[in-house]
């Protein structure tokens, strides 16, 4: 008996028809899964490698400051040598003696060395007339006033441009200043002030700097505690210089991809700030975790605090692709 003919599709046929689509579009999902697998694997390969990279550059940048303040710390220490030798300071020859270090050149940075006098008030009258026999007629002991000790500045060198200003200066009348005196005097180390204003360069604009100081006493003196110490101080020999003049020197040695601040301390206070900018378009939000860098090999150190960004160039996301780069 023959079947009536239909017009209704064939279940089985219908779901024929659209198992190649699904396994089409199944077969996206699957490609466009593991796309975003294998992008996330490389995006996360890729920041572990700038991580490592700007770690890599934080500590070289780390390394070549203190490398550099070393550097500073010599130098004070061969003037202290020369001062200790020396019956008289002979402005000639102190001005031979750093003259041979050519400063400028192998110590960038470095604004000068100078001899901060530990003078009684009372004795301010016969160093005046000292100092202007010296051939310093205008020279004067400032800020004026009546004080029970003053602490000029009476040699530096090189004795030239700004560097003249300084002379007669009484360093202690500045509170940061005085702190670095005290602390170097009594403990006989060398010690560096906290920020401060540099005499030198303020048409420029006040760049803040720091200022190292090295006590020098009496050559016969016995030095058993503080106060031996303080009874046989004679001065401090002192070399002043900015952080970004340090920085532009060893600029070459740094990854131009890096945003570097430094902080006398505590970052979270913009007038510690010693180099660098506040945050800036051109640079990832996110920094590396700030570090503390001791600036000083020896003596009383002082700590700074280091803090690096990569700039965004250097932060790019890493562009997703369908399909990975293995597959043809």
């Amino acid at each position: 008996m023959n079947r009536p003919f239909s017009t209704t599709p064939d279940d089985s046929s219908a779901a024929g028809a659209w198992r190649p689509a699904a396994f089409a579009l199944l077969l996206a999902l699957v490609v466009v899964g593991l796309s975003y697998l294998y992008w996330r694997a490389e995006e996360r390969e890729v920041n572990d490698r700038r991580w490592r990279d700007l770690q890599t550059s934080a500590d070289q940048i780390a390394y070549n400051l203190r490398d550099r303040m070393a550097a500073y710390e010599l130098v004070l220490r061969g003037v202290k040598g020369y001062f200790d030798g020396s019956e008289r300071i002979d402005r000639e020859e102190f001005q031979a003696y750093v003259g041979a270090l050519q400063l400028q050149a192998t110590r960038p940075g470095l604004q000068g060395v100078s001899l901060v006098l530990y003078l009684p008030g009372d004795a301010l009258p016969a160093h005046l007339a000292d100092m202007r026999q010296r051939g310093f007629a205008s020279y004067a002991v400032r800020p004026p006033g009546p004080r029970a000790v003053y602490t000029p500045i009476t040699h530096i060198e090189p004795l030239e441009g700004e560097n003249l200003k300084v002379l007669g200066f009484d360093v202690s009348t500045m509170d940061i200043a005085r702190e670095a005196l005290d602390r170097a005097r009594d403990t006989g180390q060398l010690a560096v002030s906290g920020r401060l204003p540099l005499i030198q360069g303020q048409e420029q604009g006040m760049q803040p700097g720091l200022v190292m100081y090295q006590p020098v006493y009496d050559r016969l003196a016995r030095l058993n505690d503080v106060q031996s110490r303080r009874d046989a101080l004679r001065g401090w020999v002192s070399a002043p210089f900015r952080m970004s003049e340090v920085i532009a020197g060893l600029s070459a040695e740094f990854d131009a991809d890096v945003g570097l601040e430094i902080f006398d301390g505590d970052i979270s206070a913009d007038d510690s700030r010693l180099f660098g900018k506040p945050w800036a378009g051109g640079m990832n939000r996110a920094p590396c975790p700030p570090r503390a860098v001791s600036i000083l090999a020896g003596g009383t150190g002082r700590c700074a605090c280091i803090r690096w960004r990569r700039s965004k160039r250097a932060t790019a996301p890493v562009p997703m692709r369908l399909w990975p780069a293995w597959a043809p």
